[in-house]
């Protein structure tokens, strides 16, 4: 995932979530194995790193989670 942004003004109401659900959805049905995320390694992410470690388990910065149980 790449450049994932919600807006600030309606931050905090499950938007992210949805689209980081959906990315999996979409991935799953295309046959992939896993998903590249990368949030970027600099200190004004730290807010992005918490949402996607919350959210999703996914791990700061890059990483690749798997999307197939």
């Amino acid at each position: 995932m790449v450049a994932l942004v919600v807006d600030s003004k309606i931050r905090n109401q499950g938007i992210g979530k949805m689209l980081v659900n959906e990315a999996e959805k979409w991935a799953k049905e295309q046959g992939a194995i896993s998903i590249g995320l990368n949030s970027g390694n600099r200190k004004e992410r730290q807010n992005a790193h918490r949402f996607y470690v919350s959210v999703k388990s996914y791990p700061p910065s890059t990483s690749q989670k798997p999307v197939r149980s």
